[in-house]
């Protein structure tokens, strides 16, 4: 986890993005999918960790840097793949909300 393979694993999905600029997809909103630093749900002590959280900002702000209008960071509150812990009362989720 590190700025170059960051930047070379956003730079294949704008070159992807970039082939179908001339066509009616290219003018759709440029949405880099669900993702994270480990596939299959990440792994604790790898995706849970402050590197882990760093490799987050730094992939979301260089995607948006290459004009990637949104960004969709895999989350759950009972998966390895958690940046943070969400936190939970009484067995529900508490909903963090972006205003």
């Amino acid at each position: 986890m590190n700025h170059s393979s960051v930047a070379n694993s956003v730079q294949a999905h704008v070159r992807d993005h970039n082939s179908i600029r001339n066509t009616p997809l290219g003018s759709l909103p440029y949405i880099l999918g669900e993702h994270n630093s480990l596939y299959n749900q990440g792994r604790p002590g790898l995706s849970n960790t402050f590197g882990a959280a760093l490799w987050g900002v730094d992939m979301n702000l260089y995607s948006a840097s290459q004009n990637i209008t949104r960004s969709h960071m895999h989350m759950g509150q009972f998966c390895q793949a958690l940046l943070w812990p969400v936190p939970s009362q009484c067995g529900q989720v508490l909903l963090i909300l972006q205003s």
